[in-house]
């Protein structure tokens, strides 16, 4: 499975848990800190059944573009394989419009959680739409992993969802939205240059110019 780098360190751990190969695809400004369609074709094997992704990026913030999302996932399923979407970050894009991969395609995993937007963190709660041949098999693997998620969470995801709570949180989502570029004016100042453009509320990646 292919695996941007830098990206999320538990992903491929996750894929050995899987009993799978992470391959890691090293991504910087040229690609805006993301696998894209011309990495993926480059690196994509014979072995090769999968790419996945995460847009906002994690630790980057970065986004991938509505049409390089459904590219990447018709090549994909043009070689047999799929594209695993991680959207965890959704909810939380301040700059560009956050694309969901399933209104482009039917054949893509997505991979959502309560813990961002949400503020569930610690509940160990989220969700995944996977294309309907693949559902029966989750089932029977989430039954021999984790059976079920823990009661309180469920009936705390759909507290979430409560009118009163959404207005909530999205007063908590607009309380931060300067967030990011008051800490980038900062880090500025203290000799810290961006190289790639977070539209998501997570992690910069930064590179210090060391004055001489």
């Amino acid at each position: 499975m292919l695996v941007s780098d830098p990206g999320y360190p538990c992903n491929r751990h996750f894929v050995r848990l899987m009993e799978g190969e992470p391959v890691g695809v090293a991504v910087g400004a040229d690609s805006n800190y993301q696998l894209n369609p011309e990495l993926m074709a480059q690196h994509w094997g014979s072995r090769t059944v999968a790419a996945l992704v995460a847009s906002p990026a994690n630790p980057t913030g970065t986004l991938i573009p509505a049409d390089q999302l459904k590219t990447m996932a018709g090549f994909a399923a043009e070689r047999g394989g799929t594209l695993i979407v991680d959207e965890i970050y959704h909810g939380l894009v301040y700059d560009g419009e956050a694309t969901t991969a399933l209104a482009l395609s039917d054949d893509v995993f997505v991979i959502n959680s309560f813990s961002k937007y949400f503020q569930m963190t610690g509940w160990r709660l989220g969700w995944m739409v996977a294309p309907e041949a693949y559902v029966r098999e989750i089932d029977k693997l989430s039954q021999n992993i984790y059976l079920a998620a823990p009661t309180p969470s469920q009936y705390a995801a759909l507290a979430a969802f409560e009118p009163q709570t959404l207005a909530l949180l999205e007063a908590r989502r607009d309380g931060i939205q300067g967030a990011p570029r008051l800490s980038g004016a900062c880090a500025a100042r203290a000799g810290f240059r961006y190289s790639a453009h977070a539209a998501g509320c997570v992690l910069y990646l930064c590179r210090l110019r060391v004055a001489d």
